[in-house]
């Protein structure tokens, strides 16, 4: 039973190595040379010296191949140049049957061919995250909040927390306070560690759903809304309010409440009843599952871009009005 193992497993073993040219020319070379059986068990015993060579589950070649690979990374051409495109064999210890043991080669990914996949991996969540590329570097790094009103390092405290903690979370207060530059930070935030996130913008959701509409066509925009790990809602309460968009929003709402899937709203609204009103007839049900939801953040503090815009105008060192007691705060000190 053991040696129909062995040999069911040599043979998977042969035929995924002929699927790559490079190396099963490599493995046919070593097949030619003399002593490759002396060899490999040579190689085994000096990592397990009391290794048998019934032990050996894996083709002597494959052993020889595991063994030149040890310190490949010292001469690494790059994944690329890479014979085997960055999969790296290496020998292991295994239990076998009652008390038994087999030794086998194993392939994986070698260091460098992890980190090309894990940035392709990052890149690829990025677009699926859907974040304007206006907002792709926006981070907490990025949210400054020295000479700022405190309002604004408390948003930017309860945001990374939210995002540590798995929490939902509602920024609100007036336009330019840095409500959408948090929400991007904590979607760029989740993506660099390759964790699923989506950030839409609520009017153009909306938007995308009745052009899908007039052409008679599904959409897979609300699905995807609807079911999202972890979902940055922008500009909730801007949208024209209709019937229909209440009813939208709040079955988006409704699925993210009763599934407790993380979503973080941002809302020009500085109160819950504000948001009550703007969003209609179904104002008082979509606020009262957000706000059971996650915690609400309200941020009052002066507009960033205006700000911003008045920094530029003085010039470098000419923040400060004359006979003004307040200083703006330096370009360093604005988050966008």
């Amino acid at each position: 039973m053991a040696e129909a193992a062995r040999s069911l497993g040599e043979r998977h073993i042969e035929r995924l190595v002929s699927g790559i040219p490079a190396l099963a020319d490599a493995v046919f070379r070593l097949g030619e040379r003399p002593g490759i059986g002396e060899r490999a068990m040579a190689y085994i015993q000096s990592i397990w010296p009391d290794a048998l060579p019934s032990e050996l589950g894996s083709s002597r070649s494959d052993f020889i191949l595991a063994e030149q690979a040890e310190n490949c990374h010292g001469t690494c051409p790059g994944v690329q140049r890479c014979p085997n495109k960055g999969f790296r064999p290496s020998a292991s210890c295994e239990p076998f049957g009652e008390g038994g043991r087999v030794f086998l080669v194993r392939w994986g990914r070698c260091n460098a061919r992890a980190v090309m996949d894990a940035k392709a991996i990052a890149e690829k969540a990025l677009a699926c995250a859907r974040v304007p590329e206006r907002l792709k570097h926006c981070t907490f790094s990025t949210y400054r909040t020295a000479s700022l009103a405190p309002d604004v390092l408390k948003a930017k405290g309860m945001s990374m927390a939210a995002l540590e903690d798995g929490n939902s979370l509602i920024l609100a207060g007036s336009s330019g306070v840095g409500k959408t530059h948090l929400a991007a930070a904590m979607v760029n935030g989740r993506v660099e560690s390759g964790k699923a996130a989506l950030f839409i913008s609520v009017p153009e959701l909306l938007d995308d759903l009745r052009k899908a509409i007039s052409s008679g066509k599904s959409s897979d925009a609300m699905d995807a809304v609807k079911k999202s790990e972890f979902l940055a809602m922008d500009d909730l309460g801007a949208e024209r309010l209709t019937e229909w968009v209440g009813e939208r929003l709040y079955m988006i709402v409704n699925h993210r409440y009763l599934n407790g899937l993380q979503t973080i709203i941002t809302t020009n609204s500085e109160n819950a009843a504000e948001l009550v009103l703007r969003l209609g007839d179904q104002g008082e049900r979509i606020v009262s599952r957000l706000v059971e939801m996650g915690a609400w953040c309200g941020i009052k503090a002066e507009d960033y871009r205006f700000m911003r815009k008045t920094a530029e105008e003085k010039g470098p060192g000419k923040a400060k009005r004359a006979g003004s007691p307040t200083m703006q705060p330096a370009m360093a000190d604005i988050p966008f």
